[in-house]
């Protein structure tokens, strides 16, 4: 993360919850400055809707390099076509992020990160967690775009680990 007050916060709730071999750290995510294969893990949540394109693909390298082979990139952002983003982005009920400067599709997720080297495990829309719009989301996500929430993808570096 970039922001200091959150990984301050993240780190200092690690030792109530006896996590010893994990870490948060403050780094640029286009190139964090860490050892090359030293993460079994990178998480982004909620950041490539954050990123123009030049730089979601510099940050897909980045996880890929410091990634261990067999490591794993777990995204999760926003899906364009979801209903409240459709109304977010029209500021319709709701206001607009001017921060989501770039919202990625399911296949341009996917191709991001499989130009980075990673294979993908995994790629499904997720349901939110409003009550009574999350069972028609999952009930009917695979017909109508407007109920695809979040696009989730579990991607991996190749490699025995």
């Amino acid at each position: 993360d970039f922001a200091v007050g959150a990984v301050d916060s993240c780190n200092g709730r690690l030792g109530a919850a006896g996590l010893e071999n994990v870490r948060f750290r403050c780094a640029d995510a286009r190139d964090t400055g860490m050892r090359a294969a030293s993460f079994d893990l990178v998480v982004a949540a909620d950041l490539f809707e954050h990123l123009y394109p030049d730089d979601s693909r510099k940050v897909a390298r980045e996880a890929f390099r410091v990634l261990r082979p067999g490591g794993t990139c777990a995204v999760w952002t926003p899906c364009p076509s979801h209903i409240l983003e459709v109304l977010r982005n029209r500021d319709i009920i709701l206001k607009r992020d001017i921060s989501h400067v770039d919202y990625k599709s399911m296949p341009r997720m996917q191709d991001i990160l499989t130009a980075a080297g990673f294979e993908i495990a995994r790629a499904h829309y997720a349901e939110s967690h409003l009550r009574g719009l999350n069972l028609a989301e999952r009930l009917l996500q695979r017909w109508v775009p407007l109920l695809r929430r979040r696009i989730a993808v579990v991607a991996v570096k190749p490699g025995d680990p």
